[in-house]
């Protein structure tokens, strides 16, 4: 965080109510940054996929989709099994 702070693509300013902590925000250099590499990782995407049919898609998606509810409700403390 610190890096991306010196090189001026994130703002960190106390917070109003409790100066005990930061609020972190995006500079205008650091959003033009997020949206290069957005775009860009979009492309390596559509091209890392592209030789998957749109079923196998469908099912990475799916199996994707299901690690990231299990990681989810295990950060929040909840049971982490998966539902079938």
């Amino acid at each position: 965080m610190s890096d991306l702070i010196d090189r001026k693509l994130v703002r960190r300013t106390i917070h109003p109510d409790d100066a005990r902590h930061f609020q972190l925000s995006a500079t205008a250099a650091g959003e033009k940054t997020r949206v290069a590499s957005d775009e860009l990782g979009q492309s390596l995407e559509a091209e890392m996929l592209s030789m998957l049919s749109q079923d196998e898609r469908d099912e990475l998606n799916r199996i994707v989709d299901k690690l990231v509810d299990v990681f989810r409700r295990s950060a929040s403390g909840e049971d982490a099994k998966p539902a079938a």
